[in-house]
């Protein structure tokens, strides 16, 4: 009889425990429910600056000129060239004529205002051997980059030369008809537009 009083002592206090620690995980449970019904915070979305960019497609006789709107980029005329060799209009069904080159690197002296823009290789070499599609190839570059007040003048480095050959060919013969010699090449301005971006 003592050892049931005993056992029935101890259960008390057992069953207390028990109890209590149902209690705690409905309470920790009903926590997590109400946690989880609230709503996630917000991403907030960073608003990116955009400016207008024009670039000048070349077919084999003329230039077609398109306008982007582009992110703001400490570069922008790395980026318009890259634009341009991307030989991706949207606005007009054309075939592009340039060299499937890529621009390396757009770097322009503050001093002189002369540009220095380096490409690979391949633009050595030109797809057509039309003397016009090639004037009107070097032509997109220049109005690309007219665009761009602070550019004065260019010259073109191959694989960061200037002279030279790359892949057996020489790098000053260019395209023929357009030769690296003269370099850097002025960028004409009319007095009109000067007086404008003034």
């Amino acid at each position: 009889m003592s050892r049931s009083r005993f056992e029935k002592a101890a259960s008390a206090p057992t069953r207390l425990r028990a109890g209590a620690l149902a209690l705690t995980l409905l309470f920790l449970l009903a926590g997590c429910s109400r946690s989880s019904s609230l709503p996630e915070p917000g991403i907030e979305k960073v608003q990116t600056e955009t400016t207008a960019i024009s670039v000048f497609y070349p077919t084999s006789k003329i230039l077609i000129e398109e306008r982007r709107v582009v992110p703001v980029q400490e570069n922008m005329p790395l980026v318009a060239l890259r634009e341009l060799f991307k030989a991706e209009p949207q606005e007009h069904k054309i075939v592009v004529v340039v060299p499937s080159a890529k621009v390396r690197s757009v770097s322009v002296d503050r001093k002189t205002g002369v540009a220095t823009v380096d490409f690979t290789r391949e633009i050595l070499d030109f797809p057509e051997a039309d003397r016009k599609a090639k004037l009107v190839a070097f032509a997109a570059i220049v109005e690309t980059l007219k665009q761009f007040d602070e550019i004065k003048g260019f010259k073109i480095l191959v694989e960061g030369k200037d002279r030279g050959t790359v892949a057996g060919k020489d790098i000053e013969s260019f395209w023929g008809e357009i030769s690296l010699k003269k370099q850097p090449f002025p960028i004409v301005r009319s007095p009109e537009a000067t007086e404008t971006a003034q």
